[in-house]
C-alpha cells in the first residue's frame, strides 16, 4: 500500500489524486507484463508506452525534457526517439492496462498474464542496458 501522506498525493484533486497513486502501483508490473527492463534506455521507453496508454502529462514531461537535454548528442537523441517512437507505438497497440486487476493475475506465470492481457513483449530497437554499457 501507497503511504499518499508520504508522497504527497493527497494533495492533489481528483483525478489526479488517483492516477498519481495507481501509476505508481502499477510501473513495475507494466516492467514486467511489457517486457521492459529496468534499465536507463527502458525507464524512458516506458514512459512513452505509459504516455501512449493514458496520455499522463508526467510522462509527457519526462520525455520532452530527455529528448531537449539530448539535443545536443545527436547519436544519443537518435538511440532515444528510436526508442521512444517505438515504445510509444507498442503502448498504443496494447490494451489498456490501467484498469487491470492486478492481484487476480499475479501468481499466473508472465506468459500466461500477457496471453490474457493481450500484451507482447517490448521489442526494443536498441539493446536495453546501451546506456550502461557505454558509462
Amino acid at each position: 500500500m501507497l503511504d499518499r501522506e508520504a508522497l504527497s498525493l493527497r494533495d492533489l484533486p481528483p483525478p489526479l489524486d488517483y492516477l498519481n497513486a495507481r501509476i505508481l502501483q502499477v510501473h513495475d508490473l507494466w516492467h514486467l507484463v511489457g517486457g521492459y527492463h529496468t534499465t536507463g534506455l527502458h525507464e524512458i521507453a516506458i514512459s512513452a508506452f505509459q504516455l501512449a496508454q493514458f496520455g499522463h502529462a508526467y510522462s509527457a514531461s519526462v520525455l520532452a525534457v530527455t529528448l531537449a537535454s539530448a539535443s545536443v548528442e545527436p547519436v544519443r537523441y537518435g538511440v532515444l526517439s528510436g526508442v521512444i517512437a517505438a515504445a510509444w507505438g507498442h503502448g498504443r497497440i496494447t490494451p489498456p492496462l490501467l484498469g487491470v486487476d492486478w492481484p487476480a493475475v499475479w501468481a499466473e506465470p508472465i506468459g500466461t498474464v500477457r496471453e490474457r492481457l493481450g500484451v507482447t513483449a517490448f521489442e526494443s530497437p536498441w539493446p536495453a542496458d546501451l546506456f550502461e554499457r557505454a558509462a
